[in-house]
């Protein structure tokens, strides 16, 4: 499954926009039903399926998410080690309700373990815990997993969570 994770992610993705769109036609048929008749109280439903609409587009945002963490816990559990020499970090955000972590864009060269594996430079978007930022400066060794023939890694050094963004 997870071979195919950006796929899954891309259509969950396309189908969270197709679903906002049809919500927001749903809200303009709406008001074009009470132009015709301002004092009409029924609006033939259309509210209450835009709101699904929009509900079912929160609910692929979700799935957007899980797709990720899903992603993660395999790279974890079947990934291969190597160490990852860090060659730029750049923060990009916080998640909510969460101080003590924030995203970083990490672009790090991939030292595989294996001898038979040829070393690659990918980019990884992944939390990482305050008392965990000195592990992730450039030029510093860190320890990760990563899925062979694909660019795909997590970082294991102390203070970095399991979590990436696809």
């Amino acid at each position: 499954m997870m071979k195919y994770a950006d796929v899954y992610r891309w259509i969950v993705s396309l189908i969270a926009v197709g679903l906002v769109i049809v919500g927001l036609i749903y809200l303009w048929d709406m008001r074009q039903a009470r132009l015709q008749n301002p004092f009409g109280i029924w609006d033939g439903g259309r509210t209450d399926s835009a709101m699904r609409c929009f509900l079912a587009a929160g609910a692929m945002v979700i799935l957007h998410r899980g797709i990720s963490l899903i992603e993660s816990k395999y790279i974890n559990d079947k990934g291969l080690p190597g160490v990852g020499e860090i060659i730029s970090v750049a923060c990009i955000g916080r998640p909510e309700n969460s101080n003590d972590r924030n995203w970083y864009t990490i672009v790090i060269r991939v030292i595989p373990d294996d001898s038979r594996q040829a070393a690659f430079t990918t980019k990884v978007t992944q939390l990482i815990k305050k008392e965990g930022r000195r592990n992730i400066e450039p030029g510093v060794r860190a320890p990760l997993k990563y899925l062979p023939g694909r660019n795909k890694i997590i970082l294991t050094a102390t203070g970095a969570v399991g979590s990436v963004k696809g």
